[in-house]
Order: structure tokens, then sequence, then C-alpha cells
């Protein structure tokens, strides 16, 4: 029974989804403590790795149905970008990169839910950090126009492959050598792309001017 649970099969659990509909991947601590046990080297990163997966899991089949309702209030979306990017402020420079910020002072309203549009930025930084090794930049744009907000997390790092480009926002999707994972669920930006969608709004990738830029599009409130 020990064997049984991993990240390999959690994945292949929730690709069936009649198999995920039967389970509701209810996957406790204590019941991944018990199935893998207390003891032993790697076990506890092994635990951390499987709820982050299930976690994410359940995020994404929730954001997939149509009778999941957002909890939207309106909302100053330059003061919730403010506040991530002072919590990763320091996590940023630590690493030796710049962290240009560029949000105006007066407000930019619009109906978010807050905590779900929180975890779409602080993903795009995640990445911005983790993945830039060979860059030393990382800019964050907010802008306001036409009544759309636009946010733009970009980092100098190497050009994601082309190829790789059209699936990146797929789950589970793996093959970019410039973006090898370190232990993330490889859900991150499929979920990150399901809730702007959520918002009726859109993430988008290019490359531009020697960037890599994760777009961000949001209605403003009027």
């Amino acid at each position: 029974m020990n064997e049984m649970i991993s990240l390999e099969n959690v994945t292949k659990t929730y690709k069936d989804k009649t198999v995920v509909d039967k389970l509701s991947l209810s996957i406790g601590k204590g019941e991944v403590f018990a199935l893998l046990g207390a003891n032993g080297a790697g076990k506890t990163t092994t635990i951390k790795m499987i709820l982050g997966l299930t976690d994410d899991m359940n995020t994404s089949l929730k954001l997939e149905s149509d009778s999941y309702e957002l909890v939207r209030e309106e909302k100053d979306v330059c003061e919730i970008v403010r506040r991530i990017c002072v919590e990763f402020y320091e996590d940023i420079t630590a690493t030796g990169k710049d962290f240009d910020i560029n949000i105006p002072e007066e407000p930019c309203m619009a109906s978010v839910d807050e905590k779900l549009f929180g975890r779409v930025i602080n993903n795009l930084l995640a990445n911005a950090n983790k993945y830039n090794s060979s860059g030393k930049l990382i800019v964050l744009n907010l802008s306001s126009e036409n009544s759309e907000i636009l946010i733009e997390v970009m980092d100098d790092g190497e050009a994601i492959d082309e190829e790789f480009v059209p699936k990146m926002f797929d789950e589970f999707a793996r093959g970019d050598k410039t973006r090898k994972t370190d232990g993330g669920t490889g859900l991150g930006l499929a979920i990150s792309r399901k809730i702007m969608e959520k918002h009726n709004g859109s993430l988008k990738y290019i490359r531009a001017e020697e960037m890599n830029c994760f777009c961000v599009r949001l209605n403003a409130q009027t």
C-alpha cells in the first residue's frame, strides 16, 4: 500500500475524470502520512508535493465547471498587485536580479475574486524568479486604457522554445529546456489562464524586445 501513492499515480488519476469524480481527490494530510509512512528521508518533500498537486488539481477541476462562481468584489487592482510585489521584492533581489515595478498611483478598479486573481500574479512572479537563471531583470508593468487593465510580467531570461509555446498553458505541460521543472505541479499556468478566463479576461505569452512577457488583461470597472 505504501508504494501506491505517487505524483505519477495521482497525475494518472486526475487525467481519468471518472476516477476523479469517484474519489473527489480527497487526499488529506493524515491519509498521506498513513500511506507514505511518517519517517524516512524525502518523505516530507514527497508529501508536500502530493498535497500541492492534489490542491492544484481540485482547483483546476473547479474552474472547469460552469457552475463554479467566483467571489467577486470591486477592488483596486493596483493595490492588490502592489502588495504582491512587496512580498516578492526581497526574494527576487536576493538572487541578484533587479525588480522594476511600474504601477500607477491612481486606483484601477475591477470586479475580481481577489484570492484567485492574486494567485495568478503570484504564479507569474514566482515563475519569472525561478526560471530566469541567465538574466538579471524582472519587470512588472500595470496600465489601464480603454476600459481595460493590462498587467505585464517580464523577465530577460532565455526565450521559451517556440515549439513549446502553444502548449505551455496545457495541464502538466513539460518539455521546455529553458524552464525545467524543479518540484512544481505543472498546473500553475493552466490554472492561471482558467482563472483569467473566469474573469472574462485573458493570459497570453509573447517574446518581445528580448524579454519573456506574460500579459494579463482584465476588464476595468467603469
